[in-house]
């Protein structure tokens, strides 16, 4: 799951473009309204950030009925597995925050018997076709970088299939179950009961696992190409994660067949990256799961937890086991 933002920290680093993004999105009045109801403590900023979201997701329900109620097209592709890893920053490797190229490197050594493809703005039309009108709000802004890499997942997973990772995950090694995990039609980390019933957003979308053509991400591209064909600003920064919830939502048995890992694991780390630089806590992390997503925003290198793994990455000749 991307990194979690509450109100007050949108209007601290957005300022007028947050105020913006509320009235693109049509929550300008819910938002202000629940505010006042609920108060600015943490908490209820962080239920009023989930209304919001919900109502967004209700409205594109509607919106996008006709897409939803279309029955999905099994893929005919035989269901062997793609042995290739994809990632992307799209301004190049060379030009990633050093912990993304650590995170980079973690990835191709965990996946050293795979192909890792890191796609960046000069090898994109090799793997991706995507229309002009998308390639064109993305050049001029109007499609922001982090949701241009959503786009690009879908697409990538739909008509290649394979195993995506975000940049900002750093991988120690694979799981004992990734075999199984890796044979399965899709797969994706979740928020599981009992959290997941009060959440508009309980899917993660920075490891996804998925055979070539899959149901559900082929009509997701779908969605988004729809989305861009008839808007200029994204309205909400889950807009990948909505249009997909939707998609399950219409399709249970998908889900339910899905094996299920919480996302709490793989976020064990990410929320100590600001604590001072501890081995124990980065050993402990891994042990506990060998892979773990990060941030790099709004992070101090020094002293903390971030700086050592900045620095120094992961190896396999950690203690970690």
């Amino acid at each position: 799951m991307k990194q979690q933002f509450d109100l007050k920290q949108q209007l601290k680093s957005k300022g007028i473009g947050f105020l913006k993004d509320l009235l693109f999105s049509h929550t300008f009045f819910y938002t202000a309204f629940s505010v006042a109801l609920n108060g600015f403590s943490k908490t209820s900023l962080e239920l009023v950030q989930m209304g919001k979201r919900n109502k967004i997701k209700g409205r594109y329900a509607k919106k996008y009925a006709n897409i939803l109620q279309q029955e999905l097209t099994s893929s005919s592709i035989p269901s062997s597995s793609t042995k290739i890893v994809w990632t992307c920053w799209v301004q190049g490797e060379e030009q990633a925050p050093q912990i993304v190229r650590k995170a980079l490197s973690s990835i191709k050594h965990a996946f050293k018997d795979y192909e890792v493809v890191v796609i960046d703005h000069e090898n994109l039309g090799k793997y991706v076709n995507l229309p002009v009108y998308i390639l064109s709000k993305w050049k001029d802004g109007r499609i922001p970088n982090a949701h241009f890499s959503d786009i690009i997942r879908a697409y990538l997973l739909s008509r290649y299939g394979g195993i995506w990772i975000d940049a900002t995950v750093m991988v120690h090694h694979l799981p004992k179950n990734y075999t199984y995990l890796l044979n399965q039609e899709l797969f994706f980390y979740q928020n599981l009961r009992p959290g997941q019933s009060g959440n508009a957003v309980w899917l993660s979308s920075w490891l996804i696992i998925a055979k070539k053509g899959e149901p559900t991400i082929s009509r997701l591209y779908e969605m988004l190409l729809s989305y861009w064909r008839t808007h200029n600003h994204l309205q909400d920064y889950y807009l990948f994660h909505i249009f997909w919830h939707l998609i399950l939502e219409k399709n249970p048995s998908i889900l339910k067949n899905m094996p299920k890992i919480p996302n709490s694991l793989p976020l064990l780390l990410m929320y100590r990256l600001r604590d001072d630089n501890n081995l124990a806590v980065i050993d402990e992390a891994f042990a506990s799961y060998p892979i773990q997503k990060i941030t790099y925003k709004d992070m101090s290198s020094k002293g903390t937890i971030f700086g050592y793994l900045e620095e120094h990455g992961i190896t396999d000749e950690s203690d970690v086991v």
